[in-house]
């Protein structure tokens, strides 16, 4: 996730995101099964998933690409929701997002432990057009039990 944010913030210089189209993938291979991109409809009122790597689809267990959030949200209200919630805040805020590490609350894989990180692209250097998508997944390590 670090390299992955040099990375953007190498490319958005002064401005305060980079365009979609100046993305390239060669340039960050070792992140790639871990990253996704998706578009900003109507301003954020939804979000269509464009594409997401290999990791982010075993993560699901689906490719994703062409949904929308509202359209997989009935799969796990509280994971979607959340979701929902951070890739608004770097819609309308204009700037990056980090959620966790928490248990993840996508119900099928509720043992693991997730982090996400959303990274605001710009196709007219106004709005936020699209955003760029990261995870870490790990497995969850539970506190230790209070001794009496």
């Amino acid at each position: 996730m670090r390299r992955l944010y040099e990375y953007w913030t190498k490319l958005k210089g002064d401005r305060f995101a980079p365009a979609r189209s100046e993305i390239n993938p060669a340039d960050m291979k070792d992140q790639l099964g871990w990253v996704w991109f998706m578009e900003v409809v109507d301003g954020g009122d939804d979000f269509r998933f464009r594409l997401g790597g290999d990791r982010v689809i075993q993560f699901f267990g689906q490719r994703l690409a062409g949904l929308t959030i509202k359209e997989i949200t009935p799969k796990s209200p509280a994971f979607f929701g959340r979701f929902m919630d951070l890739a608004q805040m770097a819609t309308l805020k204009r700037h990056p997002v980090i959620g966790g590490p928490s248990q993840t609350e996508y119900e099928p894989r509720s043992f693991l432990e997730v982090e996400g990180m959303l990274l605001p692209l710009s196709e007219d250097g106004k709005n936020v057009t699209h955003l760029l998508g990261c995870i870490d997944i790990r497995p969850l390590v539970k506190a230790a039990e209070p001794r009496d």
